[in-house]
């Protein structure tokens, strides 16, 4: 389990660069998100595609995730970047049950793995967590087919679980980096490449995105 827990770990490292770069190529718009996320209340949002921030509001990440957003950055025509500076570990609804509960035994090494990954590369990040999010309107079968498989040129561990519940069908990266699902055409994929304990909140997230979809 240790060999498996340091083949992701190689794996994760090896794409932290590609998250650095399209941070730094944010274009810094400023948060025009309208509605509110609070009391339980669904927000209105207005889905265009566009706009690839129009899926999901800024005040849903903090709920969801934790923290706060500084925000919401259009990257290009089909990616979303959340920068947000997590909440602290005792009051993040990513830790214990809210964000999932922890995997016990042969998992350890795995979560390890994990956390070890994830603060590297929200290091290399500026020190902020990023969730980003891309929303392939046209072709995004064949988009998120492709995302997978080239994961798989990253080792024979560097596989994805499938995931119920989210769209036409929905897949979780090694470590919880990244999460893809497809409904119909449409293909999204969310970068949780420097969000930790991302399993669960990404879930969530996922399934809030393929409702409006």
């Amino acid at each position: 389990m240790k060999n498996k827990a340091g083949v992701f770990l190689v794996a994760i490292v090896a794409v932290v660069g590609f998250l650095v770069a399209g941070c730094k190529s944010s274009s810094n718009e400023p948060n025009q998100s309208s509605g509110a996320a609070g009391s339980g209340n669904t927000p209105a949002v207005k889905v265009r595609q566009d706009n690839p921030c129009s899926v999901l509001l800024p005040q849903e990440v903090e709920e969801i995730f934790g923290g706060t957003v500084m925000v919401r950055e259009v990257v290009d025509e089909v990616t979303c970047d959340f920068p947000f500076e997590a909440a602290p570990k005792s009051q993040s609804p990513s830790s214990g049950k809210a964000g999932g509960e922890a995997k016990k035994g042969a998992h350890t090494d795995e979560q390890k793995a994990e956390e070890m990954a994830k603060t590297m590369a929200t290091g290399m990040a500026g020190g902020k967590s990023h969730l980003t999010l891309k929303v392939y309107w046209k072709k995004g079968r064949t988009t998120i087919m492709a995302t997978r498989l080239a994961a798989q040129l990253l080792g024979p561990d560097a596989k994805f679980e499938q995931l119920p519940g989210i769209g036409d069908e929905a897949w979780l990266g090694p470590m919880a980096s990244t999460l893809v699902f497809v409904k119909g055409d449409v293909g999204v994929e969310l970068d949780l490449r420097t969000v930790p304990n991302a399993r669960e909140p990404g879930i969530r997230v996922a399934k809030l995105i393929a409702g409006r979809l």
